[in-house]
């Protein structure tokens, strides 16, 4: 009589030890996670919850741009101080003995974009495109980087006005001919019947000028580009560089002189410079695309060429389409557009050079995604998020799978890069890229308008229906923002592909809860996107083995939620399967 064989049972045990990050690709492992809110890895080979966040107490309702940089205050240079841009006012927020106090540093009554980019450099602050400056080592000098007037002309009610073009001197005194110095000066007369009659003094002008700023003369027959050489203490003249073929002078149309700076999209600085960069119509209504820098250390002219190393800059572009950004990376400015990266090589204008490189640059809309993070340049392209280290950008955000993404806004913190982007439902995601484990992590559905790093903390700008709020990624701030964190994981899918019968039938979870904390666990089966509540523990302060049973199934989904502080440590999967007869048959 022949007995049937019994197949063996083998029953198999896979522990994981480490677990990695967010992972939205098909076929991931069972040590990363296809979505999370909330959760870190801040503890080496755990996955846990990500710091509190901590929460400046400004009492602003709206800022529209932030940033953290040295300030002399009351006689004391203060560091990491914030200074906001935005309502009526320029403020900056410091500490002084753990208090937080507020100066005011201009009026922003003047500003007229609320877009405004605001640039740090050699001691200064200056504000693009409005293109004005405070100097932060002494707040009282402030203003405007251009310059504009309009010199009146013929008869007013009381006056008649005259400008004269005269050959003279440096100092403007003698009148000299062929001298290579022409004296500008605004003669105000008594009106006398819509005539010129008693002098009576000299018209102000150019309290708004320097000694050696380049101006444009717009108006006259001596129409160009001139160098100021000298202005008087009583601002009622001004003397320029240049030749004139007669003295004249003009009081029957209108006399415009003016500092001019160039529209500009995005500026930058390096090396004791500020570039920028333009491409559409510019300040003259003239298409343009094209690349400036400031003269060396003077960031109120842009058109200032004698042919010498502290000239300005400018240069036209071949690549064609929009700008996209601009960051100093590695001492050298870097502008892009979306299919193309420009950097400018070199010390003093007569060497300086632009190398294009036709690669994938910034996507339009996320030039703040630039950051450096640990020497490597990392920002948001057409097609994904890019690390860039001089040679060719490539992807590192695969992770996050197929979700077409833009946007982007990004800040840097203990080699992490934080981005904030926009996905294709249109509503907001932060994540964290640990630069050197390589791994992604998902925090919440917040919006962030701008980062700023002060110190080692990283800021958030947020907008919300209350007025503009700034968090702190570490913690720091006036306010405990959060009580507590919400936070949830999902696992991928996990298959059975191999031939015969398989079947999990226990999941030994190890992970630690602080103090009131809480865990529920949730499982769904084959696809089935309904769950099914299978364990929940909570705090106190402990570390705990939870068991999880799921049933019998071709495909299961892990589900795991909770608040309060928790680690996962590390998870043990026991499956069965059906052995081969002994044999081979």
């Amino acid at each position: 009589m022949r007995i049937p064989y019994q197949k063996r049972i083998l029953q198999n045990k896979k522990s994981i030890a480490g677990f990695r990050g967010l992972d939205r690709r098909v076929g991931m492992g069972a040590n990363s996670f296809y979505n999370m809110t909330n959760m870190s890895g801040k503890e080496p080979n755990c996955i846990s919850t990500r710091n509190k966040r901590g929460k400046l107490d400004l009492n602003a309702t709206k800022i529209n741009s932030f940033i953290s940089t040295d300030v002399k205050i009351d006689g004391v240079i203060r560091e990491n101080v914030f200074i906001t841009l935005g309502g009526d006012r320029l403020k900056a927020y410091y500490y002084e003995n753990n208090i937080l106090k507020t100066k005011i540093l201009m009026s922003t009554a003047d500003f007229t974009s609320n877009e405004n980019c605001m640039i740090a450099s050699g001691g200064y602050l200056y504000f693009f495109p409005d293109n004005k400056y405070v100097n932060l080592m002494n707040l009282g000098d402030k203003g405007n980087l251009g310059a504009k007037v309009d010199l009146p002309y013929g008869a007013n009610d009381e006056f008649f006005f005259e400008t004269e073009f005269i050959s003279t001197d440096e100092k403007g005194i003698d009148q000299v001919n062929d001298s290579g110095y022409v004296k500008i000066v605004c003669k105000k007369y008594k009106n006398d019947t819509s005539q010129k009659g008693e002098y009576v003094s000299n018209f102000n002008y150019t309290y708004e000028f320097n000694e050696d700023d380049f101006i444009e003369i717009h108006g006259t027959v001596f129409d160009g580009l001139y160098k100021i050489a000298y202005i008087p203490e009583t601002d009622d003249y001004l003397v320029v560089k240049g030749y004139l073929d007669s003295d004249f002078s003009q009081n029957d149309s209108l006399v415009t002189i003016s500092r001019n700076i160039p529209e500009m999209d995005y500026v930058t600085a390096a090396g004791n410079r500020l570039w920028g960069c333009r491409y559409g119509i510019n300040e003259k209504g003239q298409p343009v695309n094209e690349i400036y820098a400031c003269r060396l250390g003077d960031a109120k002219n842009w058109y200032s060429f004698e042919g010498i190393s502290t000239d300005s800059y400018s240069v036209s572009v071949g690549v064609d389409g929009v700008f996209t950004g601009a960051i100093t990376y590695e001492g050298d400015p870097f502008f892009f557009k979306e299919d193309s990266v420009l950097r400018i090589y070199g010390s003093r204008p007569s060497d300086f050079k632009v190398i294009t490189n036709n690669i994938r640059g910034i996507e339009n809309g996320s030039s703040k995604s630039l950051v450096i993070v640990d020497d490597t340049l990392y920002y948001k392209t057409y097609n994904g998020i890019v690390a860039y280290n001089g040679g060719m950008p490539y992807n590192i955000d695969e992770a996050l799978g197929s979700e077409i993404y833009r946007n982007a806004a990004a800040g840097c913190r203990c080699g992490n890069y934080y981005v904030s982007m926009e996905n294709e439902c249109g509503e907001y995601e932060l994540f964290v890229y640990d630069t050197s484990e390589k791994e992604w992590y998902r925090e919440d559905n917040m919006k962030v308008t701008e980062f700023c790093r002060s110190g080692n903390e990283l800021y958030m700008l947020v907008d919300s229906d209350d007025g503009s709020k700034i968090y702190s990624v570490g913690g720091e701030g006036e306010v405990d923002n959060e009580k507590t964190i919400f936070w949830s994981l999902e696992s991928p899918d996990i298959d059975y592909y191999l031939a015969g019968k398989k079947a999990t039938t226990k999941l030994e979870i190890k992970l630690k809860l602080s103090e009131g904390s809480y865990f529920n666990a949730e499982i769904s089966y084959d696809g089935d996107r309904n769950w099914h509540k299978i364990a929940a523990e909570n705090g106190p302060l402990r570390c705990i083995s939870v068991v999880l049973r799921p049933r019998r199934c071709d495909s299961f989904r892990l589900r795991f939620s909770g608040h309060g502080e928790v680690s996962f440590v590390s998870m043990t999967r026991y499956t069965t399967e059906s052995g081969d007869k002994p044999g081979g048959r």
